[in-house]
């Protein structure tokens, strides 16, 4: 999850530039989880493990 959020993070500079670094670091990053497994909501398959939702707040 963390390397899926610095990812996103990077992206969102290399788009908005360096000026907009405070705003970028200070999103809040949702991730679904599982309550009864308690885990994170993902989706594996034999190839990967991927995060079905991130909303960003």
């Amino acid at each position: 999850m963390i390397s899926t959020i610095n990812e996103i993070n990077d992206r969102l500079l290399m788009t908005f530039g360096p000026r907009a670094r405070e705003q970028i670091e200070n999103l809040v990053y949702f991730v679904p989880w599982n309550l009864r497994e308690n885990w994170p909501d993902v989706i594996v398959d034999i190839a990967s493990v991927i995060l079905g939702t991130i909303w960003i707040f």
